[in-house]
């Protein structure tokens, strides 16, 4: 929960760890996502031959310590995430488009299920307006921004301040309750 409040406070320099896995290939990764002071994304993977059931972050750790100075036992599962994806490439122009669809979240005992929503990323060139932004727009369909794990951990942490992305979230709550009806009650002090 650490890396999500960094990220609520916009902390400069903020690590993420994520072990992902592919069931149609059934490949998995060790990914370190990083954040820099001067605001740049970076990702490293790492191949890993263990299946979640038998996964174990301390055995990464001298790869940790050496690349990234971080301590592994200084890390805690906090958060599982489902979902289908969809990819597709433009046939002429370097637009790859993300679609997460059937999106639910669990730690633990504690579940959040998101099955009215998909989630579209678009990677372009920088300086590029992808062809599927204005798709959207021309359908009325905004653009958001809240990631898959921050609105885990609202959805699972009511503790949690969220603030920062208490409108997204509103949001995102009225579309996966079409009928109006509230998905999750908060009571954490939002100031």
């Amino acid at each position: 929960k650490s890396s999500f409040a960094d990220h609520h406070r916009e902390k400069g320099r903020r690590f993420k760890l994520r072990y992902r896995h592919y069931v149609e290939s059934n490949v998995q990764y060790l990914e370190i996502k990083w954040k820099t002071n001067k605001g740049r994304t970076h990702k490293e993977r790492t191949a890993v031959p263990e299946s979640p059931e038998v996964f174990k972050l301390e055995t990464y750790a001298d790869h940790l310590r050496a690349h990234f100075g971080l301590e592994a036992g200084s890390f805690t599962p906090t958060l599982e995430v489902h979902y289908e994806r969809i990819t597709l490439l433009h046939r002429t122009q370097p637009e790859k488009l993300t679609i997460d669809q059937h999106l639910s979240f669990r730690h633990g005992p504690d579940a959040a299920s998101f099955e009215q929503i998909a989630i579209a990323e678009v990677k372009t060139p920088r300086n590029s307006t992808p062809l599927f932004h204005q798709i959207m727009r021309s359908l009325g369909i905004r653009e958001g921004g809240m990631s898959k794990y921050c609105l885990g951990v609202i959805a699972l942490y009511p503790d949690q301040k969220y603030n920062l992305f208490k409108q997204e979230y509103l949001r995102i709550q009225k579309i996966n309750q079409p009928d109006g009806q509230p998905f999750l009650k908060h009571t954490a002090d939002l100031g």
